[in-house]
């Protein structure tokens, strides 16, 4: 999860491949094209019918991940890990 300030990106976001790489080895790829990923409002649903069922809902200012383009990758070890979104830009991160 990336927090900062909400803006539009000013691409396409339906055909956005991911890398997730670490010591220069891919661990997971993954792929936003529409046959691979689920409507991310049907995603919310869910989470709103399963919260539900606990008495529960969201509130505002509640912050929802609808999912993940890449899978779960297993880290064999503690280092940087980046993700690259193409034309989106990329993120790191330091496992410990």
């Amino acid at each position: 999860m990336v927090v900062g300030p909400a803006h539009s990106p000013d691409i396409a976001l339906d055909g956005l491949a991911v890398n997730l790489v670490q010591n220069a080895q891919v661990v997971a790829t993954g792929s936003s094209a529409p046959d691979v990923l689920d409507d991310p409002y049907l995603s919310l649903a869910r989470v709103c019918r399963e919260l539900d069922a606990f008495g529960l809902g969201l509130e505002p200012g509640h912050v929802v991940l609808t999912g993940s383009v890449a899978a779960s990758a297993k880290l064999a070890e503690p280092g940087p890990v980046e993700a690259s979104f193409g034309r989106l830009g990329s993120g790191r991160v330091q496992v410990v």
